[in-house]
């Protein structure tokens, strides 16, 4: 519809210069004659994202499941890597082992994923369990 206007007006024009399109540079004649490469790209562009809009959820759904802290078991004292690393809930009742050091528990560790509100939280060292922000063990070791 809107190339018949086109070349009802470029053929009306009646002057020997072709008229320009009021809504490009190009003249009514260059309209017309749009790039085919360019028509192409456009349209594989669009093929692929519809096809990705439809296959994301899909594929958000096929992948595993991130365990969040919360769905996480809280680290028993008693695990035998708790245990053997001397792993306790409040620092505090760590003072009697000789590597403790004063001021040191899981918050300021660099081993711990939490941020300084979360009570409990992920540590690399006791994987799929969180433990306690206030807690220490003997791998304490100082957030860079």
């Amino acid at each position: 519809m809107l190339v018949a206007v086109h070349r009802a007006k470029l053929n009306g024009s009646g002057a020997g210069a072709p008229e320009l399109s009021p809504h490009t540079t190009q003249t009514n004649e260059e309209w017309i004659m749009s790039d085919p490469a360019e028509s192409q790209a456009r349209r594989r562009f669009l093929k692929i994202a519809v096809v990705g809009a439809a296959v994301a959820p899909v594929a958000a759904a096929l992948l595993p499941r991130i365990a969040r802290a919360d769905d996480m078991a809280h680290l028993d004292p008693n695990d035998p890597t708790a245990k053997a690393l001397g792993y306790t809930e409040d620092a505090s009742t760590a003072k009697g082992n000789p590597v403790y050091k004063a001021g040191s528990s899981c918050q300021g560790c660099n081993f711990f994923k939490g941020h300084s509100e979360m009570a409990y939280a992920p540590c690399d060292l006791f994987p799929n369990k969180v433990v306690s922000a206030k807690g220490w063990c003997a791998s304490w070791t100082q957030k860079a």
